[in-house]
């Protein structure tokens, strides 16, 4: 208990005695700049030090009126600045900011690595990063020409003079907390444009930094705003406010797309940084040794939360296309990141106004989503075991009862079992209109515009959720985009089941106690179902699909053949048939073993290499003889006969689905 207590005390002070070695103490500043002052609200959000989740500080939390105080400040500056200005003086300007930039470097290194967790060497090298912006940005201060164009008719001449758009709203990442503001104040000051920033709130301190050595090196303090905030409704002020003339943010695609439609609505220029992943491609004629130490730099950059950190495989182009271990976020550490270190969308903040916004968010009445639940437990589920339903509802229960998130559940998840439960149901219901959408369709809309939310945290009910979406737009739509969904869970740029560990054997962490049985059970469940799904789309469609099977180390489900549950038939309340017992993981384990012999088909007939007819011939025999011997030695609870003559015997409808 006492090197316990030693070690806390040690991950309290230790920002705290980095803070105190600052050569210029008063650049870590927590008070918003507005109206050329320094404000200091009452109401005040707090910081947190990613590497220990100790709390670093309290920063001044700005609302709206702030927001648009600041714009008007902005506004006001903002003219008087470029008529007084040329691009010359504008120039020096940001070429003093860059020098007090450098000058300060080691202590906007230190309180950038604190509240951002980068090493404090990435930190300084950041910095220097941040700095070369404003130098490149202070030379083109004098370039911005304009342009001479011929003239249609005569005795006219057309000229083009390059004006600032005005108040500029800036929107940055909590990633590159210098960079990203640098490159975005630095053109807009070069051009003669005032702006007002809402730095992110999990790294408000650089910027604060940054602006007080741009107010020392003489730019007007009234050009620069600076607005930090929790306060999402706040912050789009800086869309919906007309004297904003222009947007820039780097940050999510849903936060882009929101932006962009508010920003519609007095025709603001908008500049997006959005969401995504860059390609890392190696050919056969690149330098592997550099081309390992560009890969190694691009994923571990910033504990890779770049928008150029490889997508979680390694592709090496030989004439076809190989695929090197899958990363995965799974916490594997004792210590789990505190919750309030991590600020994106969530369904249970947002989902409902993206849903009322897209005109599908009525309310659906219990006994509706019983029923349709039922008949997915029923239906589908056992032909594409993908969810326990006990510990769905179990899940459910803790979510919207208790208001506990957990993993196993999400209102994604909900609607999506919904839709295919209404895919055995009439098109129309005849007291709940969803018109001109169909039953089936209201309820995919709803889990598709939810799962744009929830992938930015997706979960192992997100995966799930993307396997049932996959077989509604596919089965039931004829929609061959289906296995985007279907692909995204399994082995698309996201992977998200091996994002999340699902293929990894979890009977280590069970024996700590790190996990329940259950939970790895479910785990092992979810991976192999949507395994099987994501194989048996490919294969029908026609699309390739590689998964790097060394890394999978959980057993498929239900070898040992025991009884998953009962199954009893339901059609509607009261209707449920004669229970008889059930294999549901033991069908999964054998779906998983038919894709297993169908993938090396597959692979001929829709990777990229060229297969000659007389090995695809061999191939073709060997498949057709290995599913025979397959089927032959299914166990004998799958055993289907099929003499005309027994018409006794009951078999499950699942049952007769894998023969």
């Amino acid at each position: 208990m006492h090197s316990t207590a030693n070690s806390q005390d040690t991950k309290a002070t230790y920002h705290r005695d980095a803070l105190a070695k600052l050569n210029n103490n008063e650049l870590f500043i927590s008070d918003a700049f507005i109206g050329g002052k320094w404000v200091s609200k009452t109401k005040k959000f707090d910081v947190f030090e990613p590497a220990s989740g100790t709390k670093l500080g309290q920063v001044s939390d700005c609302d709206v009126e702030d927001f648009r105080n600041a714009i008007e400040s902005a506004h006001q500056a903002q003219a008087n600045f470029f008529e007084g200005t040329t691009g010359t003086s504008r120039g020096a300007l940001l070429r003093r900011w860059y020098d007090l930039i450098l000058a300060n470097q080691d202590d906007l290194a230190t309180s950038l690595s604190l509240e951002n967790g980068k090493t404090i060497c990435e930190a300084k090298g950041e910095v220097v990063y941040a700095a070369n912006f404003i130098s490149w940005f202070a030379e083109e201060a004098t370039r911005a020409y304009g342009v001479t164009i011929p003239s249609s008719t005569p005795h006219t001449t057309l000229l083009t003079i390059r004006e600032p758009v005005g108040v500029c709203g800036i929107i940055t990442p909590w990633n590159f907390p210098a960079a990203m503001i640098t490159r975005k104040v630095g053109p807009a000051l070069a051009a003669g444009c005032s702006v007002v920033i809402k730095p992110p709130s999990e790294t408000p301190y650089t910027c604060l930094a940054l602006t007080k050595l741009a107010v020392e090196a003489g730019i007007p303090s009234n050009l620069i705003q600076v607005c930090p905030t929790k306060n999402r409704q706040a912050a789009t002020e800086l869309a919906t406010n007309s004297l904003v003339r222009k947007i820039s943010f780097t940050g999510s695609t849903g936060v882009g797309k929101m932006l962009a439609k508010l920003a519609s609505g007095t025709l603001k220029k908008v500049s997006l940084e959005l969401g995504g992943n860059a390609p890392f491609i190696v050919f056969d004629d690149a330098d592997l040794d550099l081309a390992v130490e560009g890969a190694m730099f691009c994923k571990f950059r910033c504990s890779g939360q770049t928008c150029v950190w490889l997508v979680g495989r390694l592709f090496l182009v030989l004439r076809q296309i190989r695929y090197y271990g899958p990363t995965s976020n799974f916490n594997l550490v004792q210590m789990p990141a505190p919750d309030n270190m991590t600020v994106h969308r969530t369904v249970r903040n947002d989902g409902q106004e993206y849903l009322d916004r897209l005109d599908i968010g009525k309310d659906v009445p219990n006994d509706i989503e019983d029923h349709l639940v039922n008949l997915y437990f029923t239906w589908q589920d056992p032909a594409s075991h993908v969810v326990q339903r006990e510990m769905y509802q179990k899940a459910k229960v803790q979510w919207c009862d208790h208001m506990v998130d957990n993993p196993y559940y999400s209102e994604a998840l909900r609607n999506s079992i919904c839709a295919l439960g209404a895919a055995f149901e009439s098109r129309h219901h005849p007291t709940f209109v969803t018109f001109p959408k169909s039953l089936a369709d209201f309820f995919a809309d709803r889990a598709k515009a939810l799962l744009d939310i929830e992938l930015d945290c997706p979960s192992v009910a997100t995966v799930q959720a993307m396997v049932i979406l996959s077989g509604h737009d596919i089965g039931c739509k004829r929609d061959a985009r289906g296995w985007l969904y279907s692909g995204i869970s399994m082995d698309g740029h996201e992977a998200c089941a091996f994002d999340l560990a699902l293929h990894v054997d979890m009977t280590p962490y069970v024996r700590t106690g790190s996990i329940s049985q259950e939970e790895a059970d479910l785990r092992k469940t979810v991976f192999w179902g949507a395994y099987t799904v994501d194989h048996l789309w490919g294969l029908h469609l026609g699309r390739p699909f590689r998964i790097n099977m060394e890394d999978v180390t959980v057993a498929k489900p239900g070898i040992d053949g025991s009884i998953s549950g009962h199954w009893s038939a339901y059609v509607s309340p009261g209707s449920r048939g004669i229970t008889q017992p059930d294999y549901a993981e033991l069908l999964c384990s054998q779906r998983a073993l038919l894709c297993d012999i169908m993938a090396p088909l597959g692979h001929a007939l829709y990777g990229s290499q060229r297969i000659p007819p007389s090995v695809l011939q061999e191939m073709n025999q060997k498949t057709v003889k290995e599913l025979k011997e397959w089927k032959d030695c299914l166990p004998s609870v799958l055993q289907v006969q099929t003499d005309e003559k027994d018409t006794k015997t009951p078999y499950l409808p699942h049952v007769l689905l894998l023969q």
